[in-house]
């Protein structure tokens, strides 16, 4: 009886450590995931940004191309511009 306590109590420590190294290897694979995620949405900011800002640079060279005053290209210019500098502050 002693020994069938003692084998139902090492299983149980067994199944116990079993149980903890799969959580922990769920919540390293969770965080992996996680930061995965974040550089990809990293990613996909810095071509949004750099589109937004060719975009930008193009429409202002049109603008100056076809007379509109000074003003109206460095206002297209001047707002990609605007946004990048405030996001490389924060």
């Amino acid at each position: 009886m002693a020994e069938e306590d003692l084998r139902h109590r090492r299983e149980l420590e067994h199944k116990s450590r079993e149980a903890e190294i799969a959580l922990r290897q769920a919540a390293q694979d969770l965080e992996q995931r996680k930061l995965t995620e974040y550089y990809r949405m990293g990613q996909f900011g810095q071509m949004a940004g750099i589109a937004v800002s060719i975009f930008a640079i193009g429409g202002a060279l049109v603008a100056a191309f076809y007379g509109a005053p000074w003003q109206v290209s460095a206002a297209i210019k001047g707002l990609p511009i605007a946004g990048i500098v405030l996001s490389l502050r924060s």
